[in-house]
């Protein structure tokens, strides 16, 4: 038989190039004679029964070793969406009511800590190369002085559509907004930012406890109208579980939140190698503000991890870092940060421009950003965003139990919950 089935070409446009697949697919069953609009593609097949099919599956990730770490996280999820499975309870929690943004914003860091020519070079060419948000961030150690100057040197490179977010650690942040309230003309007009990095519970990972004393210079902070970042990429560094990140970062954010109901947060998670699992973390992140802060201002960001980084083969990154990207706009990240591929030895300009350049293909060539949640219903990840919010309840109400997020019974349970992760090699 003469095989003139449809040849198509596929571009840069991956919605429109599905739908015609299923077009044209459609056209020449219904054209061909060899073919009848009754045919049933089981013919000359035997029947896979979910059993079987359950088997190939569990052989396949053994060999591969590709299957997603859930055994920790209390999760449990069919591997298949079959016929016989059809009748699977709906997930628990309804995602249609949250809001997602429609376009991301893509983020270049920039140290002000660097000489003053390599930070108006890097900022030039982040803007240059589409970037939408400058971070700065500074060592906390960097003298207040020198932290204006770059910063007073850096807002002339800026137009009015980029953002300028300062991530700094809590008392820089403070001292920075202070000093910057006597020169406002100078500021004014820009998208100027000063945000506090809040400690969230990293400090474990090297023995040292969160004192009571971090949630009250943060609170300091929230009074004086600064937003407050999350870093939850420091857990995912430290190889604590999804369920785990998503209820240390609520918890945290429930203490703010009850120094101010609309405190504004950031809340920065990164992504890694579990594609599906990362889009369902950032889902159920949004679910959990919203059930339980529904007042509370937040944007998530997303980061490239590190710890699944190579340093002898930096190229492979660009691969990583383009399914990261993939899965935090798929997730609905507010801003998008990819860290160069070659950033674990020295980041150099090309790798900035590159890791930019993703950006523009997932949005102006994969038209990633015309729509809003795109997996909404999409079994696998309602099922997987529901699950992760019922097992980071469990452990937010542990948390409770223990007396709160800042008691010293909470800190040493939670410290013995991530010690066994930690351990874990990648």
């Amino acid at each position: 038989m003469q095989n003139n089935s449809p040849k198509m070409a596929l571009g840069h446009d991956a919605g429109t190039d599905l739908r015609i697949c299923f077009v044209e697919f459609g056209k020449y069953m219904s054209q061909n004679s060899n073919f009848s609009t009754q045919a049933s593609f089981s013919q000359g097949f035997s029947h896979a029964t979910y059993e079987l099919w359950q088997s190939l599956f569990a052989q396949e990730t053994a060999r591969e070793a590709v299957n997603y770490p859930l055994a920790n996280e209390g999760v449990q999820l069919e591997p298949f969406y079959t016929y016989e499975k059809n009748q699977t309870p709906p997930p628990k929690y309804d995602f249609s009511p949250l809001h997602f943004p429609a376009v991301w914003r893509p983020v270049s860091t920039i140290d002000l800590a660097w000489d003053s020519a390599k930070i108006q070079r890097w900022a030039q060419l982040s803007i240059a190369t589409g970037a939408r948000e400058l971070r700065c961030t500074a060592p906390d150690g960097l003298p207040l002085a020198k932290l204006e100057q770059a910063l007073l040197e850096l807002l002339p490179q800026l137009s009015p559509e980029i953002s300028l977010q300062l991530w700094l650690a809590l008392p820089q942040a403070l001292h920075l907004s202070d000093a910057l309230a006597t020169k406002k003309q100078v500021v004014e007009g820009y998208q100027l930012n000063i945000i506090g990095k809040a400690p969230v519970l990293a400090g474990m990972v090297d023995s040292q406890m969160l004192h009571v004393g971090a949630f009250e210079a943060a609170g300091a902070a929230i009074l004086k109208g600064l937003s407050v970042a999350l870093c939850v990429d420091s857990l995912y560094e430290a190889g604590v579980g999804a369920a785990l990140q998503l209820a240390i970062a609520t918890a945290i954010a429930q203490t703010y939140a009850r120094v101010q109901p609309d405190v504004k947060l950031q809340v920065q998670h990164a992504l890694g190698r579990e594609f599906i699992l990362d889009i369902a973390r950032l889902r159920a992140q949004r679910m959990l503000f919203h059930v339980h802060m529904p007042a509370v201002q937040f944007q998530v960001y997303g980061c490239s991890a590190t710890r699944n980084k190579s340093i002898e083969d930096p190229n492979s990154n660009l691969f990583r870092l383009t399914t990261e990207g993939l899965a935090g706009i798929l997730g609905g990240v507010d801003a998008l940060m990819l860290s160069p591929h070659d950033s674990l030895a020295e980041a150099s300009e090309d790798g900035l421009r590159l890791s930019l350049n993703m950006h523009q293909v997932l949005l102006h060539e994969a038209k990633l950003g015309q729509v809003q949640d795109p997996l909404r219903g999409t079994y696998v990840v309602e099922q997987l965003s529901s699950a992760l919010v019922s097992q980071a309840e469990v452990w937010m109400g542990r948390i409770h139990a223990w007396g709160g997020i800042a008691s010293v019974q909470a800190q040493e349970k939670l410290k013995e919950a991530m010690q066994p992760a930690g351990n874990e090699k990648i």
